[in-house]
């Protein structure tokens, strides 16, 4: 999660990037969160991988609005040898 403070009102953005122990970064950062949730917390991935090319990754989080509401948010990504996308 980012939070970025270059406006008075900030919004947490979930953002991801394909790393390897080799490699480090693959690709650049991608942004996968969208919307004006007050806050995100409890970002969790899950990958599953054989040998289909491109993989996939699933990104889940929880949003909470400004009068405290929450919701569970997720977004599917694809992993390939230039890094994430959606």
């Amino acid at each position: 999660m980012e939070e970025s403070a270059d406006t008075v009102d900030t919004v947490p953005t979930v953002m991801a990037q394909l790393c390897s122990d080799s490699q480090l970064e693959i690709g650049p950062e991608v942004q996968v969160s969208s919307g004006t949730a007050k806050d995100r917390f409890g970002l969790s991935a899950a990958a599953v991988f054989s040998s289909d090319i491109p993989q996939k990754v699933f990104l889940s989080w929880t949003a909470m609005t400004d009068d405290g509401d929450t919701s569970i948010r997720g977004s599917v990504l694809t992993a390939d040898a230039g890094g994430l996308s959606s």
